[in-house]
């Protein structure tokens, strides 16, 4: 069984190597040929395929020349593509800081939607036509997550292989898709989390499955299964998914994956204690990682093939090969481990983020010292002059190494100490600008309140004066005798008392309404009227603006739904959120109006809705809001919407709404944290605030909250 799969191997990878020949001929043949930039750099994005997974240093030279072309042609997009495919090469041969910087510079490209597409230039092996700069965003996304992984970043590995995945999903395109799930299971196989791996695994096999689908991959995440069953202890299923992920991958000409599954044949052949198919593979996988030049690569190096080698000697008790290939690991992994760690110095200059990770090293290498002293004691033939030098280099080596880590950590230290001043600079500013905006609302609020009480106060004033006119004449009429008069009037007087009794009322229930709102509250939640809550809060901004603006006009809308009732909320957070939506509403519509003038009514509308677990609310005004959240699957949930028929915010600015002190007023008329501690407090209630507007028509946001 064992020969006849070998043979079959052989002649597959002897097959595929003479197509390949070929290929690479007339690949070279098209690049020399091409006159106008257009097919030089198709020609270029060719042979880069071709040498993507082969060899590094002519994958890297292809870039550059593309590069070039890009640059030249002041195709943005083209340049974003060029610099995510050498951030990758970088990130594959340990070159961490060139890699983000590479990267970095594709996002801020990718990132401008100002940057235009040029639909007759093929800039991917599998495009997407009029979406190409969300492609390369995507790809940005996918390179900043290997290199976290390649830097021991795993919580930012997941995280930007998700959003990749998210903007894959978005233009539909099934090789990101694929790809970037496919990196997301393997991430979480290395966190040891094997149900979450073999999830998101088979969602890159069944994507990989599509018609569409024409990606190079397909054979490692058949490997990655393999990984994971092999974790699980499923041993009869690891093996025919490593032998036909080899099989695909060696199709492809995706060499590096080749090595990757070779390596992981002899270590399923090693637990197998099948110790001749484990050196088979161990020893056939050399001269392939030497060809690829993968540098410090930390999933496979030359380190890696040598202990694969070593353990199937000492498997077969071959002592003598044995300790050849653990001395020869042992240099690997030292030299490698020089030049991971500078590389990753150099990467602390570019990410500051980093700079922790330099201890944890110190800790795998001592790690990794111990394990070869492990295997050092287990050959127990060994000379004791040969241990003795072994054991005498190791620890001068290890005594030089100390002394740069020591000297780096003193660095990191001090810049650690400056970071943490600036931090509190920072926290200190952050406050006076919090409470910036909180004596900002405050006026608005008490604006609105006067404006609120002043109306029955003047009734009590008219009043009060007209009943001291009714006195007057009583007193007169009293003084001629005519009695019936009097009463007349006294009944009058009655009346007028009556009414002010009445609107005296009215302003203290609004006194006492405010100091109910405003009191600091125990931050707990308790049962709210949010439609009574929602209409006062908008009574009280558009009072707050007139208070100002005595020219300002608007229509205020209101749709309450009144199978609402009461909910569990903080209701002090949540009216701060409302105020501040409106305020933003009416400053709008005041804007345009400024602008435009007669002809445009201000209007804006404030509306709640009721959204019952599982009920067609998705059909509704606010499907584009709820329709494709989870909560909306799982639990009752409450919709509040303020709507405006304003300017709207234009697709620069919708990205950065939320950002503390990010605001578009002028100078002085805003901090740039109302919206930011909006979201902040509907989090914090477990929904989500949304925007959706178009320039030119104006905006809703949209408030969303879960509750049983």
């Amino acid at each position: 069984m064992r020969l006849s799969l070998v043979v079959s191997l052989f002649i597959l990878i002897h097959n595929h190597l003479y197509a390949q020949q070929q290929s690479i001929t007339s690949l070279r043949n098209a690049y020399l040929l091409a006159k106008t930039d257009s097919s030089r750099q198709l020609a270029c994005l060719d042979l880069i395929v071709y040498y993507n997974e082969v060899n590094r240093d002519s994958a890297l030279y292809y870039i550059e020349e593309r590069l070039t072309i890009a640059r030249r042609s002041g195709y943005k997009i083209l340049e974003a593509s060029v610099l995510n495919s050498k951030g990758y090469q970088k990130t594959q041969t340990g070159k961490y800081a060139e890699a983000l910087q590479c990267i970095m510079a594709s996002l801020t490209i990718a990132q401008d939607p100002e940057n235009r597409e040029i639909n007759l230039w093929k800039i991917s092996p599998f495009p997407a036509p009029g979406k190409e700069r969300l492609l390369s965003l995507s790809g940005s996304m996918h390179q900043l997550g290997l290199l976290s992984r390649e830097t021991d970043n795993p919580e930012k590995e997941v995280e930007y292989f998700k959003k990749a995945v998210t903007l894959a999903k978005e233009i539909g395109h099934a090789d990101r898709m694929m790809v970037s799930n496919m990196n997301v299971g393997s991430a979480y196989l290395r966190r040891g989390i094997l149900d979450s791996a073999l999830y998101f695994a088979l969602q890159a096999d069944s994507i990989a499955s599509l018609p569409e689908f024409k990606g190079l991959f397909r054979g490692r995440n058949l490997t990655n299964i393999g990984d994971i069953y092999f974790k699980k202890g499923d041993l009869s299923r690891v093996k025919p998914l490593y032998l036909e992920g080899l099989i695909m991958s060696s199709r492809v000409n995706n060499q590096f994956n080749v090595a990757v599954t070779k390596h992981k044949l002899a270590q399923l052949f090693l637990t197998l204690k099948q110790s001749d198919s484990a050196l088979y593979y161990a020893k056939d996988n050399l001269s392939l990682v030497e060809l690829l030049r993968n540098g410090a690569n930390f999933q496979l190096n030359l380190g890696t093939v040598y202990q694969d080698i070593y353990l199937a000697y000492r498997q077969l008790n071959q002592k003598d090969s044995a300790y050849k290939y653990l001395d020869l690991a042992f240099q690997m992994k030292d030299s490698l481990y020089k030049v991971r760690l500078a590389n990753l110095s150099a990467f602390q200059n570019v990410s500051f983020d980093e700079t922790l990770r330099l201890e944890s090293l110190e800790r795998e290498k001592i790690k990794n010292e111990a394990n070869i002293r492990l295997y050092s004691l287990l050959s127990g033939l060994i000379a004791v002059s040969l241990i003795g030098l072994i054991l005498y280099r190791n620890n001068i080596q290890r005594t030089k190494s100390n002394k740069i880590l020591q000297s780096q950590k003193d660095e990191i230290e001090l810049q650690n100490k400056h970071v943490e001043e600036a931090m509190e600079q920072l926290k200190s500013t952050q406050s006076q600008l919090i409470q910036s905006e909180k004596m900002a609302s405050l006026g608005e609020l008490t604006a609105g309140i006067a404006h609120e009480i002043q109306n029955p106060l003047n009734f009590v004033n008219n009043f009060s004066e007209l009943s001291a006119e009714l006195i007057e004449e009583m007193n007169v009429e009293l003084n001629k005798g005519d009695t019936e008069e009097a009463k007349v009037i006294a009944a009058d007087l009655k009346q007028n008392l009556e009414k002010i009794t009445h609107h005296g009322k009215r302003a203290d229930a609004i006194v006492k309404g405010m100091l109910q709102h405003s009191q600091k509250g125990s931050g707990q939640k308790e049962p709210t009227n949010i439609n009574a809550l929602a209409d006062e809060y908008l009574r009280l901004a558009y009072h707050g603006l007139r208070a100002k603006d005595k020219d300002f006009n608007a229509t205020m809308k209101t749709d309450l739904d009144a199978s609402i009732g009461n909910i569990n909320i903080i209701p002090q957070d949540i009216g701060r959120v409302l105020l501040n939506l409106i305020n933003n509403a009416l400053y709008a519509v005041n804007e345009k109006k400024k602008h435009i003038g007669d002809g445009y009514e201000p209007q804006v509308t404030i509306r709640t809705k009721l959204a019952l677990k599982n009920s067609p609310i998705s059909q509704s005004a606010n499907s584009l809001i709820v329709s494709n959240s989870p909560i909306s699957q799982s639990a009752n949930s409450l919709i509040v919407s303020v709507a405006d028929n304003g300017n709207g915010i234009s697709e620069t600015h919708r990205n950065k709404i939320f950002q503390p002190f990010f605001t578009t007023k002028p100078t002085g008329q805003g901090t740039g944290l109302g919206l930011s501690l909006s979201y902040d407090i509907v989090k914090a209630h477990g929904g989500e605030l949304r925007v959706e507007t178009k320039q030119g028509e104006g905006s809703t946001f949209i408030i969303w909250l879960p509750f049983s």
